[in-house]
């Protein structure tokens, strides 16, 4: 009920989330976090989950709770809420852009939230730079009254049943010819200012590690897709600061970063745009190279606690 469509993204990532604290499942737990490249680059929750079952010889959940515009803030905050007692490993998607927001974009989340719930991390994220953190009473409904006012239309679902999810839009229609120059256009201008608001989120991105190795949780960065299309038009030097930039993170903070895109040898009749990929059979590759290293990190784990 908390979803007014099946587009209502953070709607059901919220319902996801609220659902999954309370589960009593002893079983492994991988959760996928990100924006809308990842979303689109990988199958449904169960092929997945069937992956990992052939690859690890037992059963593994599997919870998607990516969203389109998803930021680093939004992971943390949802990191930090889960607090689940199982063994998780988070998958959490990163990108250039994911790691140009400016902190204008984490005071709009502040003021407008897309979650329906609260997190400590995310109250810290505003006081570190210098915003005000909202008024916590600890009563959920007053606390997350403009998450359920932006939803009053969901009461319908009461008559009209339960809104059916579409997680996977597999036949997106790609982006007419007419409009890809002022498209790319935009899509450059976001990742020029990569170099200019890359520090603080970094720090963020340590804090989301630190978080969930503190409740016993291992990461997994996965970074999102691009069109080698759009990608070709990116300036090298900014790619390789990143490239460059991503890896040396991963190194100090002994964390796997995964670049799939092109070990799934993604190409560009797989898109509809510079990010979302429109194939079932990209995914599936997509989800075959990323479930070969999971089931490595769960298998490693397994071998460690005996």
């Amino acid at each position: 009920m908390i979803m007014v469509d099946s587009r209502d993204q953070y709607g059901y990532l919220t319902g996801r989330a609220l659902q999954l604290r309370q589960e009593l499942s002893s079983e492994p737990l991988v959760v996928i976090l990100g924006a809308s490249s990842i979303q689109h680059a990988i199958p449904t929750e169960d092929v997945i989950a069937d992956m990992l079952h052939e690859k690890t010889g037992y059963r593994v959940d599997v919870v998607d709770l990516t969203a389109g515009g998803t930021t680093i803030w939004e992971e943390l905050a949802t990191i930090d809420f889960l607090n689940v007692e199982r063994r998780v490993i988070y998958v959490v998607g990163t990108s250039m852009f994911h790691l140009s927001q400016p902190r204008s974009r984490l005071e709009e989340l502040a003021d407008h939230p897309r979650l329906g719930f609260t997190s400590q991390a995310f109250d810290e994220e505003l006081h570190a730079a210098g915003l005000e953190v909202p008024r916590r009473t600890g009563v959920y409904s007053i606390d997350h009254v403009g998450f359920f006012l932006a939803r009053v239309t969901a009461l319908r679902n009461l008559i009209s049943g339960p809104v059916t999810v579409a997680r996977h839009n597999v036949h997106r229609k790609p982006l007419p010819e007419a409009k890809w120059s002022n498209y790319i256009a935009e899509w450059l201008r976001y990742r020029s200012q990569y170099a200019q608001f890359k520090e603080p989120n970094y720090g963020t991105m340590q804090r989301l590690v630190e978080r969930a190795r503190s409740r016993g949780a291992n990461v997994v960065l996965l970074n999102g897709v691009t069109n080698p299309r759009a990608a070709e038009l990116l300036p090298e030097a900014i790619r390789m600061e990143y490239d460059t930039d991503i890896r040396n993170f991963a190194v100090q903070h002994n964390v796997e970063y995964l670049n799939i895109g092109e070990t799934a040898s993604l190409t560009r009749d797989e898109f509809d745009d510079a990010v979302h990929v429109n194939s079932p059979d990209a995914r599936r590759r997509f989800a075959n190279v990323l479930t070969d290293h999971l089931a490595a990190v769960l298998l490693e784990t397994d071998n460690e606690s005996r």
